[in-house]
């Protein structure tokens, strides 16, 4: 799932005190041929028109074309034992066409079925930031990394992509939170409010940094802390990079 960064310029980013992000890229899980396939997943399913529903929509990534198939698996197949994965699949797409709400509702009913997705809830950190729900992002982001620590990887995932996967994974979390934090720090006056959400928010998005030093919108955002932070020289840096 692919999410775009709003281009700003630096004379619009300075005359902006409420400046808003898009959300994060949140990269695709991509697996390799040693991982667990969606066919071998199907295969557990005894209804070969269930079987065959989930088959298809398992292989879509188009989000124009996976949002309809998975609403209809949902509503077709209520007793399914894969409602969270397809329902996990309906918000990712909801999120990529840019129906936040309707994702939101999605992840919701799969996290209702499984709380402990890690990376269904750095995608849902990610919109709640985006959204300004703050406290909410925060939760769901924090939420991710104890998982992602405290978990295995997922069956779809190769041992050997594991790594790569779950240090992008944690990034856009620490992103999360950064931004929430920032988003914290913009809407209180002056004062050593401000200044504790925006230390916070540095810390986080430097973890973030971290573990993704080729995301951008990490450095950029680093910027805007930087640049209501006072350090205009640590902010200039950020934005030239």
């Amino acid at each position: 799932m692919r999410f775009h960064l709003l281009a700003y310029g630096v004379v619009g980013l300075l005359l902006c005190p409420n400046l808003r992000m898009g959300a994060q890229d949140i990269d695709s899980i991509v697996t390799t041929a040693d991982a667990r396939k969606p066919a071998t997943i199907a295969d557990e399913i005894r209804d070969p028109a269930e079987r065959s529903a989930f088959s298809d929509l398992m292989k879509r990534t188009e989000p124009q074309k996976l949002l309809p198939l998975s609403r209809s698996f949902l509503e077709r197949y209520p007793q399914s034992a894969f409602l969270s994965t397809v329902a996990d699949k309906a918000a990712r797409a909801s999120f990529d066409l840019g129906d936040y709400k309707g994702g939101m509702e999605y992840a919701r009913f799969s996290l209702s079925l499984l709380p402990e997705n890690p990376l269904l809830l750095v995608a849902v950190a990610d919109v709640q930031a985006l959204l300004m729900q703050n406290e909410p992002a925060l939760s769901s982001a924090r939420d991710a990394l104890d998982y992602l620590d405290r978990f295995d990887r997922p069956a779809t995932i190769s041992k050997g992509d594991w790594p790569a996967i779950k240090r992008r994974q944690q990034a856009s979390a620490w992103f999360a939170i950064g931004r929430a934090l920032v988003n914290e720090a913009l809407a209180e006056q002056q004062g050593s409010t401000r200044g504790s959400l925006l230390r916070q928010a540095a810390s986080s998005l430097a973890r973030a940094q971290a573990l993704n030093p080729q995301d951008m919108e990490i450095v950029y955002l680093r910027g805007i802390d930087s640049f209501y932070s006072g350090d205009l020289s640590r902010a200039a840096s950020e934005f030239a990079a």
